[in-house]
């Protein structure tokens, strides 16, 4: 890294565009030491509440269960809200459910690994009918697009703008599973490093389960190798699920599965995620790029799961 990034903030992939690059927010050292200085505080004061969870999850209004993995713990959606949004400086997202992370993670940690940002979105049945062919290149461009006023929202806030650069995984839709995936490469202004922004929708009979991977390149292996295991262990309860639909709905107004990529209806418009940044899939950059590691310390997971 080269030059310095604001605090942290949010990405989405769903939602990620693209604009002619725009100068991106620098800091002099002693702003950064300041920055710094400010962080570590709130993030070291909610280290030592954090509650982790680990086993079997269950989200009773979404009705939705999940698993977590071994050598990872879930973080309950307040304490995640709260990092996401008041330590690493996210829009507001009603819409996460929680986190799930590595066993040795921490908030003020520049050297933690990959997260995974839970949620779900109430969007209702994605028809799946008479899939075809995605044109890779089209969606990459609408992407593209919409990140012209993300950008411009971003900046007003003090972010760095955002390039999505190219697909790490061009989307795929798993038929059998009833999963949509991609991942796009994503460049920030003022930053040399090169992230991957991961997508996970689990279809389901009344909406979708948002699973989001940030990371750096090189953590890419890591994410593909236990992104299987979390979709293996999450599930739609009986009755919710995406074959529990009677009849294909069809209608108009139904989102279809490149609208779900793209992040928005091409009728109406309007975002598959309504807020001008999601925090269903979330980049968490800014601060950490140019902070040290504090601390390392091991969790002990709490004794209820959520």
């Amino acid at each position: 890294m080269t030059k310095i990034l604001l605090a942290g903030s949010a990405l989405i992939a769903s939602m990620s565009a693209y604009s002619e690059p725009i100068d991106s927010v620098q800091l002099a050292s002693s702003e950064a030491i300041q920055i710094q200085a400010t962080f570590k505080k709130q993030a070291d004061s909610i280290n030592q509440v954090l509650k982790f969870h680990s086993g079997k999850l269950r989200f009773s209004d979404q009705s939705i269960r999940m698993k977590v993995p071994d050598g990872h713990y879930f973080i309950e959606p307040d304490q995640a809200r709260y990092i996401l949004e008041n330590i690493w400086g996210n829009i507001p997202d009603d819409e996460v459910l929680g986190m799930i992370v590595r066993s040795d993670f921490m908030p003020s940690n520049i050297n933690n690994d990959y997260s995974f940002v839970i949620s779900y979105a109430p969007i209702g049945y994605v028809s799946s009918e008479n899939q075809k062919e995605f044109d890779h290149l089209e969606l990459l461009n609408n992407i593209r697009e919409q990140l012209q006023e993300a950008n411009e929202k971003r900046l007003e806030l003090g972010f760095n703008a955002l390039q999505v650069e190219n697909w790490v995984m061009v989307p795929y839709f798993d038929e059998y599973k009833k999963a949509l995936y991609w991942a796009t490469e994503v460049n920030v202004n003022g930053s040399d490093e090169s992230l991957v922004n991961y997508n996970l929708r689990l279809l389901g009979k009344n909406g979708v389960l948002k699973i989001n991977a940030v990371g750096t390149m090189d953590q890419l292996p890591a994410i593909k190798k236990i992104l299987p295991f979390i979709l293996s262990q999450s599930e739609f309860l009986e009755g919710f699920r995406y074959s529990d639909q009677a009849e294909p709905v069809t209608s108009e107004d139904n989102w279809q599965l490149e609208e779900l990529i793209s992040g928005k209806q091409q009728k109406s418009m309007l975002s598959a995620f309504p807020k001008p940044i999601a925090a269903g899939s979330l980049l968490m950059i800014g601060t950490f790029f140019f902070m040290r590691r504090f601390s390392n310390s091991k969790r002990k997971p709490g004794k209820t799961t959520a």
